[in-house]
């Protein structure tokens, strides 16, 4: 099924069985505006922070659309490798700033964070306009 406009729907599924017995279930459906343009890393900063019993990392990645203006609300992904491994997701705020912490570590050594993915409600993320995908910390 196809709608004409953005708004919430309810879908239902019905089905009968040989006997003539009927059960049907519904489930919300959000349908979002046509995409207005991309979104992309406008940057990305690591910090190493001392905590209790080692040290974690902070990436600071900057989200912007195709204008260079901030997107609040953009969902952010990426992955620790290194010193320390494992994935983190944040949402960016009013300022398209998302900051993602990594796990504690009390290894040495460099840790980088790579951003894999961006979503964002009525964008599309296009990697290819990023300045930047990764960062290390020596």
């Amino acid at each position: 099924h196809t709608y004409d406009a953005p708004g919430s729907y309810t879908a239902t599924l019905t089905v009968t069985d040989d006997a003539g017995a009927k059960d049907s279930v519904g489930m919300t459906i959000e349908i979002f505006g046509a995409m207005t343009g991309a979104v992309h890393v406008a940057g990305i900063s690591l910090v190493a922070v001392s905590v209790p019993g080692g040290t974690t990392a902070e990436a600071t990645v900057i989200i912007v659309d195709g204008n260079g203006l901030p997107r609040p609300g953009a969902t952010v992904s990426g992955q620790w490798s290194g010193a320390v491994s494992g994935s983190s997701t944040a949402v960016t705020g009013a300022d398209g700033i998302a900051v993602l912490t990594s796990k504690k570590t009390r290894a040495d050594g460099s840790i980088t964070f790579t951003i894999f993915d961006v979503a964002a409600t009525g964008y599309i993320y296009d990697p290819s306009l990023n300045q930047t995908s990764s960062a290390t910390l020596p």
